[in-house]
């Protein structure tokens, strides 16, 4: 994984984090918004929170075992790390993610503008 992709990937982080806030803030804002969906939607939210954060904790596990595999190959040693596979498991943690969006904005449908 390049420089380029892991602030790619924190961009896109970044990104889901931005409208996670920018929603809430929305709807917080919107009593009509928050009587009409009731408490369903803070559940979504906090799911959408833990996720958001786990990507943040999977970028940061990754970009500290790709700086460790680059000081440990200096001294020829080998480093076991199924790069693939981490990579594979943040994009699952998006796509959770942007299917939470999914969730959130059907259950919202119309009561914000935005």
């Amino acid at each position: 994984m390049t420089t380029e992709q892991i602030a790619c990937t924190q961009e896109r982080i970044e990104t889901r984090r931005k409208e996670l806030h920018d929603v809430f803030s929305k709807i917080e804002g919107n009593g009509r918004a928050r009587v009409a969906m009731g408490e369903g939607y803070e559940f979504i939210f906090a799911q959408l929170a833990v996720a958001v954060c786990r990507l943040e904790v999977h970028a940061l596990e990754l970009e500290r075992t790709l700086e460790s595999r680059e000081k440990w190959e200096k001294f020829s040693v080998d480093f076991v790390f199924d790069e693939q596979a981490a990579l594979e498991t943040m994009e699952k943690e998006f796509q959770s993610v942007d299917n939470l969006f999914s969730r959130l904005y059907e259950l919202i449908g119309g009561l914000i503008n935005d």
